[in-house]
């Protein structure tokens, strides 16, 4: 027996929910224990503290990297121009976090699963 694509619609929109969950869960948590995070680019450099809002922004950039929210949603939840998030997007620290929080996001996946 075949499904019927509202069928399959309904699923991937259920599976999609639930992972937008898990990572709101996470961001969540990380924004829970934030405290003044510093980002520093390489060894020659001095960190950067990054202040909260930039710093939530970069966490709920991991649903733009999974495709679980688009980035004008993303600036829309956060209440922020597009704008601000594009701009932040193309700077290099903010780059180098959201893609730190990425790789802690797998790891607390894979942690959630095993």
């Amino acid at each position: 027996m075949m499904t019927s694509t509202g069928t399959r619609n309904r699923t991937s929109d259920n599976h999609r929910r639930q992972f937008r969950e898990i990572i709101q869960l996470f961001i969540e948590g990380k924004m829970h224990s934030y405290n003044g995070i510093k980002v520093s680019l390489n060894f020659t450099e001095d960190s950067v503290t990054i202040e909260r809002e930039k710093y939530r922004a970069s966490l709920f950039m991991i649903h733009s990297i999974l495709r679980t929210m688009e980035q004008n949603e993303i600036a829309a939840v956060l209440e922020m121009p597009h704008d601000r998030l594009e701009v932040w997007e193309n700077e290099k620290t903010f780059k180098t976090l959201m893609y730190s929080n990425y790789k802690e996001f797998l790891i607390y996946l894979g942690e959630l699963y095993t």
